[in-house]
């Protein structure tokens, strides 16, 4: 049998761990700048590659994110739903001041979204123009700046157009 010195740090870290913290704590306080300056010029050597892994891990996680929301959410729908409209009744403000925030920082896509709805109507019976399945109930932008240029969808198929523009920026 071999001598195995992770594990057996490991389980002293356990069986010690309050010791241990405090050796660390004290440790860090002793060096903390030459830590902090460590740590700087790590990144600074590192930048690009660090954030290239940051980003792979991101979207390593991103699907499992998404089905535990989904999962969570058609767990929870009612409550989720009651709660928005809850929302509305109480804080009409806060929804208000979202949509402000929204219209701040996205001024291209408001105003490309207002123009369409009152210059494009949806024909009546219109299919939608990705799935063609669905009626259409939604308009698409492609190119925010090009604001009369839409395709009608569907929700799902808007949503899942959004997704896609979403993760290419």
């Amino acid at each position: 049998m071999t001598f195995d010195k992770k594990k057996w740090r490991r389980e002293y870290y356990l069986k010690n761990k309050d010791k241990e913290k405090s050796k660390m704590k004290e440790y860090y306080n002793k060096n903390k700048k030459d830590l902090i300056k460590k740590q700087k010029d790590y990144y600074e050597n590192n930048k690009e590659n660090l954030n290239k892994k940051s980003k792979e891990r991101y979207w390593e996680n991103r699907i499992e994110k998404i089905l535990k929301q989904r999962k969570y959410y058609l767990e929870n729908k009612e409550k989720i739903l009651e709660t928005g409209k809850r929302l509305w009744i109480e804080r009409p403000e806060l929804i208000k001041q979202w949509k402000k925030n929204y219209a701040i920082n996205n001024p291209e896509k408001v105003k490309a979204r207002n123009l369409a709805k009152y210059h494009i109507q949806i024909p009546q019976n219109q299919i939608c123009e990705e799935c063609e399945i669905n009626k259409a109930t939604e308009r698409h932008h492609e190119d925010y700046s090009k604001p009369l240029e839409v395709q009608f969808v569907c929700h799902q198929c808007n949503t899942k157009l959004e997704r896609i523009e979403y993760v290419k920026n």
